[in-house]
């Protein structure tokens, strides 16, 4: 409690100190409320009222508001106009209370930004690979058919080389 509630006797004994205790004493005055005692904490004996903070939603709520008071950016408003807030708030020099959860909201933003970029990379990079093995596919198709190709001119080739030495030997022999 504060210096204002003091424990009854505080000022016989020592030892009690200034802290807080409650009355429970049969006799006691201080209890009983009786005036010149002391005073009892109660309901109604508050401090002065503070300043209640005020929770935007949007910017527009902004602009009406005074330097001094403190906002709290509600909890519904989502990172992106949390962070246009923010901004307009600093545009206004109105303080904001709950300042580090937009910022650790806008590292999660960049964080997950980041990581969608990171994957989005990844597969451009596969989706080109396919396109690359695909060609690969149809030249080692192409190469195939070329080499069949060979083979049956070298075939052709070799039945006409059979076909003239033939005819050479026909020749050799006729003569």
């Amino acid at each position: 409690m504060s210096k204002r509630f003091k424990t009854q006797d505080y000022f016989r004994y020592k030892r009690l100190g200034k802290r807080w205790r409650r009355p429970k004493g049969r006799h006691s005055k201080l209890r009983e409320k009786r005036g010149g005692s002391g005073i009892l904490p109660s309901i109604g004996r508050k401090e002065k009222p503070k300043q209640v903070p005020v929770i935007v939603k949007n910017e527009k709520e902004l602009q009406g508001l005074d330097k001094e008071t403190k906002v709290l950016i509600s909890s519904g408003v989502g990172i992106k106009k949390a962070l246009l807030i923010l901004k307009k708030a600093e545009e206004f020099g109105i303080k904001i209370l709950n300042k580090k959860s937009v910022k650790r909201s806008e590292f999660a933003l960049k964080k997950n930004r980041e990581t969608k970029k990171k994957l989005a990379e990844e597969k451009k990079t596969k989706e080109k690979e396919k396109k690359k093995e695909v060609p690969k596919k149809k030249e080692k198709e192409e190469s195939k058919k070329e080499k069949e190709k060979l083979s049956e001119k070298k075939k052709e080739v070799s039945a006409k080389a059979e076909k003239d030495d033939v005819q050479t030997a026909e020749r050799d022999d006729i003569k």
